[in-house]
């Protein structure tokens, strides 16, 4: 969607063979309650997401054209690392790792959350179904500003969300 082709596709490749594991670990650490586990996977896991985070703003940093691809991929690179660091808290709270009032359980999950449906993977999807969609109804493009539109209010949206997330932990 890019215009150009991933530029290291085996790295890729290996970030999914890590991220499997990864995933699975901390599963099982979640699933039995155990928190040693759930940070090793929760470590894990990070740093394949930062990996791909840098992959995916490599691309996007080159790309050509497609200006609302390009909106959204950066939008779900921003929402991605707020996604590993409220992972981070909140499997650091798992563990004990006391946190100041704003940066409490509640406000987290709730980031975490939007950060990852609304943020990381719906941006993502509605950036790529701009292109998709068309392509497989064997119909014209919408009209550019149609997609930048909707995805800076999506990314608005989002963004919102998550600041909204701690405007409640504070009071």
């Amino acid at each position: 969607a890019t215009r150009q082709a991933v530029r290291w596709p085996r790295l890729a490749a290996l970030l999914w063979w890590l991220f499997v594991p990864a995933m699975a670990v901390l599963a099982l650490g979640m699933g039995l309650a155990r928190p040693a586990w759930m940070a090793v996977g929760a470590t894990l896991l990070i740093g394949v997401l930062l990996v791909w985070a840098a992959l995916l703003a490599f691309n996007l940093r080159g790309a050509r054209g497609m200006p609302s691809v390009v909106l959204h991929g950066w939008g779900a690179v921003g929402s991605l690392l707020l996604l590993v660091a409220s992972a981070a808290a909140l499997v650091a709270l798992w563990n004990g790792v006391a946190w100041p009032s704003l940066m409490g359980r509640d406000p987290l999950r709730t980031l975490h959350a939007v950060a990852g449906v609304l943020g990381v993977m719906g941006l993502l999807v509605l950036g790529l179904s701009m292109i998709l969609l068309p392509m497989f109804a064997l119909a014209a493009l919408p009209d550019e500003r149609v997609p930048l539109r909707s995805g800076a209010a999506a990314a608005a949206a989002a963004l919102l969300m998550m600041v909204a997330a701690f405007a409640g932990a504070s009071s």
